[in-house]
């Protein structure tokens, strides 16, 4: 079969998928939009594999707090929403006029509003919250400790290699002298195989 009819008939008999993941931090900082788009391309042409895969990730800290003004597509204030809307949520005085008029975002935040007013869901919420932030913390500390373990062993070998290039130094020096390889191996602590190598 020709890899053309495979993929027309794979286009035929598969839907799309689209992930979409919803971010509260910056994955990819060397890209400026908050709204990114990837799909399977072959690397070195550059030619799509299909567009029936798509992964979507939105980061939410691209989103700019004075955006309401600008606010213009449903999506934008949908970003806005997820973003802010905890702080419109015991205070509808403060929505932007812009979100007003869309029921459904009003309703999200409405509903919002219950969660954060039930004690259970409340907590829950917090555990979650607390959870992540261990998490967080645990990892930055496990980095920090890692980072000061590499430091101290690498200052440890590099005194060890320090200490054996000094040996090797003072062992020629010393062959040059005319003392023999037992009296250097004695003095430096090399062996007499590695002193007839290096003054070879």
């Amino acid at each position: 079969m020709d890899p053309r009819e495979i993929r027309e008939l794979t286009t035929i008999s598969l839907r799309k998928s689209i992930s979409i993941s919803i971010l509260n931090f910056r994955l990819f900082s060397e890209e400026g939009d908050l709204h990114n788009i990837y799909r399977y391309a072959n690397i070195k042409s550059k030619r799509e594999l299909t567009d029936l895969k798509e992964l979507h990730f939105i980061e939410l800290p691209k989103f700019k707090k004075d955006k309401p003004r600008y606010l213009r597509t449903r999506f934008e204030k949908w970003l806005h929403v997820l973003k802010f809307g905890e702080h419109y949520a015991f205070d509808s005085g403060k929505v932007p006029e812009v979100l007003r008029n869309e029921e459904e975002m009003m309703m999200a935040m409405r509903e919002m509003k219950k969660a954060s007013s039930d004690r259970m869901v409340r907590e829950m919420m917090e555990v979650c919250e607390k959870a992540l932030l261990d998490e967080a913390t645990l990892r930055i500390e496990g980095e920090r400790e890692a980072m000061e373990r590499g430091i101290a062993q690498g200052i440890k070998q590099g005194r060890q290699e320090g200490r054996v290039e000094q040996a090797r130094e003072i062992a020629i020096r010393m062959r040059e002298r005319g003392s023999d390889a037992l009296t250097i191996a004695d003095l430096t602590g090399l062996s007499v195989d590695e002193i007839a190598k290096l003054t070879s």
